[in-house]
């Protein structure tokens, strides 16, 4: 059940909202909670469900970072190569 249990990681992310220029509201950030909820109790048993977490986890540290007033990390690469 590879395919169910990926749709169901990845539709959870999509409705997380994260990164995308839409206001957060308190329904994304319970989604939030239960992808990292899910990943804490069921982290085993994800699979390749691995990369829809770690991309919501990594999308939510950017946008903590962006609200302190922080860079992007792409600003720290010279890209004038």
């Amino acid at each position: 059940m590879t395919t169910e249990r990926d749709a169901f990681v990845a539709s959870m992310a999509q409705f997380a909202q994260i990164g995308s220029d839409k206001k957060i509201k308190n329904k994304n950030i319970w989604v939030i909670r239960k992808i990292l909820e899910l990943a804490t109790v069921y982290g085993n048993y994800l699979g390749s469900s691995w990369f829809f977490v770690l991309d919501c986890v990594s999308k939510l540290e950017e946008m903590i970072n962006l609200g302190q007033g922080q860079l992007r990390d792409s600003a720290y690469f010279d890209t004038n190569n």
